[in-house]
């Protein structure tokens, strides 16, 4: 990720300015080949889980609601605006509880974060509806698990501490992404997180 000096008022002003400003030459080629395994992967548990504990009756019920249709929900078929299909593909990829799901930080013990059952599906729901290309996913990808990543070592895993990594930190880690998707620029995309 770039480093960008600058006076910042807030942590949230800083890392809405990084993941807009982040492109994919900045992104190294071992992170580019971990995330090509973790997508692959990801495919794999999800297929796995597609008929998981409420699954199906989750897609029933969103197929019934109609809207949109902006992406594709995996192993079922059909599309549905993104927001639906990326949390039905996130339930398929969660089901096993499989997914790749640590974080590294600075010491050798990492934690258990599921980053990545949150941040995948939105990614690609939301490239799929804006129609964005395989390097813009996976720049905002990065741009998003980085700071999910980042959120959860400064709080040192500590799940009863300022964020429950599995809940608030992924859900940051998606809207990052899916905002970066989404061309918004570094104001919305700083709006976004607070949301």
């Amino acid at each position: 990720m770039p480093f960008i000096q600058g006076d910042y008022p807030n942590a949230s002003r800083l890392f809405s300015r990084i993941i807009f400003e982040t492109k994919y030459e900045d992104l190294d080629q071992l992170l580019i080949e971990r995330m090509k395994i973790r997508i692959a992967d990801s495919i794999g548990v999800t297929v796995a889980g597609v008929h998981g504990v409420g699954n199906d009756m989750a897609y029933a019920m969103l197929m019934e609601y109609g809207g949109r249709q902006e992406a594709t929900v995996y192993n079922l078929g059909g599309k549905m605006p993104a927001a639906n299909a990326a949390f039905l593909n996130s339930l398929q990829m969660r089901s096993n509880d499989f997914e790749p799901c640590h974080a590294d930080g600075k010491s050798p013990k990492g934690h258990p974060a599921h980053i990545t059952s949150s941040l995948f599906p939105a990614a690609f729901a939301v490239g799929e509806r804006e129609s964005t290309s395989g390097k813009d996913i996976m720049t905002a990808i990065a741009a998003g698990d980085d700071l999910g990543a980042r959120l959860c070592a400064a709080i040192g895993f500590n799940t009863n501490g300022l964020f429950d990594s599995n809940g608030t930190i992924n859900t940051m880690a998606a809207a990052a992404c899916s905002a970066k998707l989404s061309g918004l620029d570094n104001e919305k995309i700083h709006n976004t997180l607070g949301i």
